[in-house]
């Protein structure tokens, strides 16, 4: 009787088992399948989502699409393998290169939708996943992350170093009558078929005529070919250049230094966002 009795309650404990198991194989899926998604709607949304476009001047470029099509593979490895110690590095190194990404993103003050669904996809999918063994297989993700966030870092680092200097060559900064002897000058230079450009002439323009008055003096140009728009330079006694669309505390903290000696000088920098 006894022997039926313990039995019994060895398959009660395996169907528990067998069910959360399959429960948890479900949902990895489905939050996988939620960063894949995210990741295909990203090409669309970054034309039409400025927030979206300026983030991925600090994307490796093709970043997306590499991510989409790791996660299609970690997405038939669930299906194929289970959650294996593979599947789960995989994970656990995708959650850690969001994580630096979105602190990125947080430092610039940019609201990237199909980024931030992504990343708590994985997230939650490592949450998830995780379990007593996985500690060697996280540690070794994480190191895996940080040498990918790390290359990354100085990948951008010399991108924007370089993109800067064509663009300064482009407009001719050098040339440029950036004295603050009367009015601070600021050159926006857009284009015509540019969204985030409409938006910035529409939206802040008009704000900062209505803030600054005759201490600014705005000279809108037509941006030349293949320099990224809008691009801003502020002039004064150091002048500064402003590429993508800023957010707008950025923009007037960079003309409040030009206006007061009483704030540290700031050296060249790059805003991004809205």
């Amino acid at each position: 009787m006894s022997g039926v009795m313990l039995d019994r309650q060895e398959n009660e404990n395996y169907f528990v088992q067998s069910t959360g198991s399959r429960n948890r194989h479900y949902v990895i899926l489905a939050l996988i399948a939620i960063a894949a998604l995210s990741a295909a709607s990203y090409p669309f949304l970054s034309k039409i989502c400025a927030q979206c476009s300026n983030a991925s001047e600090h994307l490796i470029p093709g970043a997306d699409k590499v991510g989409l099509l790791f996660y299609l593979a970690v997405l038939a490895s669930v299906v194929r393998f289970n959650i294996n110690k593979y599947v789960q590095a995989g994970i656990f190194l995708a959650a850690g290169v969001h994580v630096v990404l979105i602190a990125k993103l947080v430092t610039l003050h940019l609201l990237c939708v199909p980024c931030i669904v992504c990343a708590v996809a994985v997230a939650l999918a490592s949450l998830i996943a995780m379990n007593r063994e996985s500690r060697f297989v996280v540690a070794c993700a994480s190191v895996g992350a940080l040498a990918v966030v790390s290359s990354t870092f100085v990948y951008n680092k010399i991108k924007v170093g370089e993109e800067n200097k064509r663009i300064k060559a482009a407009i001719h900064f050098n040339d440029l009558d950036l004295s603050a002897a009367k009015s601070i000058p600021i050159y926006i230079y857009k284009d015509s078929d540019c969204h985030s450009c409409k938006e910035f002439m529409d939206l802040y323009v008009p704000r900062l005529v209505s803030k600054y008055g005759e201490k600014i003096a705005i000279h809108v140009e037509d941006a030349p070919s293949l320099i990224p728009t809008p691009t801003i330079v502020v002039g004064g006694d150091n002048p500064q250049l402003i590429v993508h669309r800023p957010e707008w505390f950025v923009l007037t903290d960079v003309i409040d230094q030009r206006s007061s000696l009483t704030k540290p000088k700031v050296a060249e920098t790059r805003a991004n966002g809205f």
